[in-house]
């Protein structure tokens, strides 16, 4: 699977948090500890693997 060709970057470290790298403002955001943007995203994960599961069954 391609990932977006973005310069801004998702990634993890053992710390469990999830952050985002922003080459543009070259700094490091934690989107974990955003609350509402984790939850948002949280249900964007939800729904995107629901789906994915119902079309694995068809």
């Amino acid at each position: 699977m391609e990932k977006a060709n973005r310069k801004q970057r998702l990634h993890g470290w053992d710390d469990e948090k999830i952050y985002f790298w922003d080459d543009e403002e070259r700094k490091e955001w934690c989107v974990t500890d955003e609350a509402e943007l984790y939850n948002e995203l949280l249900e964007i994960c939800i729904e995107y693997f629901k789906k994915k599961g119902r079309e694995a069954e068809k």
